[in-house]
């Protein structure tokens, strides 16, 4: 190989290994703001996992303060069509304020959209976990808000 190609190739390897290096940092200091957050009371906001149901993808984010639900969105509904759309967005304002309510991703599927139902508070769970394990944030979700 000529010494062009080596260098190139070098300094491609040196940039991935710097941008590893990079992000592995930030990730430990949003896992030190989150341990910090959770003990002085802050904010705390995780995205969960997208969930594939029939007529799209479910996801769901949780805002926690104090190690209380405070805010529960639904970041995707399905929307395939109107009916869906329309039924999914009714399902998501029942299964908010039950989670809000109940404290807990451990509520009853809304009559009709089951699938979504399930979806929704499978997505939320994850994020509820996703925030309460400051520890674990190594797919990058769970961030202190201000």
């Amino acid at each position: 190989m000529p010494i062009s190609h080596r260098r190139t190739v070098l300094a491609g390897v040196a940039t991935l290994l710097a941008m590893t290096g990079l992000l592995h940092a930030k990730a430990a200091t949003r896992a030190s703001a989150a341990v910090a957050g959770a003990v002085s009371g802050s904010s705390v906001s995780a995205i969960g996992p997208q969930i594939a149901v029939t007529h799209g993808m479910v996801q769901v984010s949780v805002s926690l303060r104090g190690g209380r639900i405070v805010g529960v969105v639904a970041v995707q509904l399905p929307h395939d069509n109107g009916e869906s759309w329309r039924l999914s967005n009714q399902a998501a304002a029942v299964l908010r304020s039950e989670v809000l309510r109940a404290q807990s991703a451990d509520v009853d599927a809304v009559s009709g959209a089951t699938y979504t139902s399930d979806a929704y508070l499978r997505s939320l769970q994850g994020a509820i976990d996703d925030a309460h394990s400051p520890t674990n944030y190594t797919n990058g979700r769970a961030t202190l808000l201000p």
